[in-house]
């Protein structure tokens, strides 16, 4: 897959047993494996298509809490009010992805 097939920022949370040899996310994730996604790009929002979130992405703790935030880039995401394809910076906290359930996404 090209970069310019970016779109779906997928977290996978710790796992306590042996992770499986291979996870295709074309196929059901096993159910013992959590998975958060965020679309973007294109994804499945029509006003969104296009967006090409994580086309670049980097993990650091951003908000000095001690815990590893994740951040993706959205080249062509639309900015405030009538800003279109402005682009955005998508961050995650440490503190929500560690949480014990996986962490809601909104706009």
């Amino acid at each position: 897959m090209e970069r310019s097939d970016a779109g779906i920022f997928y977290i996978f949370y710790g796992h306590h047993s042996v992770w499986p040899p291979r996870l295709d996310l074309r196929e059901p994730i096993p159910s013992d494996v959590r998975m958060t996604y965020v679309y973007g790009a294109h994804g499945h929002r029509s006003s969104d298509s296009g967006d090409v979130l994580g086309y670049s992405a980097d993990a650091a703790d951003f908000d000095g809490d001690g815990k590893t935030d994740l951040m993706a880039n959205e080249m062509l995401g639309n900015g405030l009010g009538d800003a279109i394809d402005t682009g955005n910076l998508v961050i995650l906290s440490g503190q929500d992805i560690t949480d014990s359930t996986a962490p809601s996404v909104s706009e």
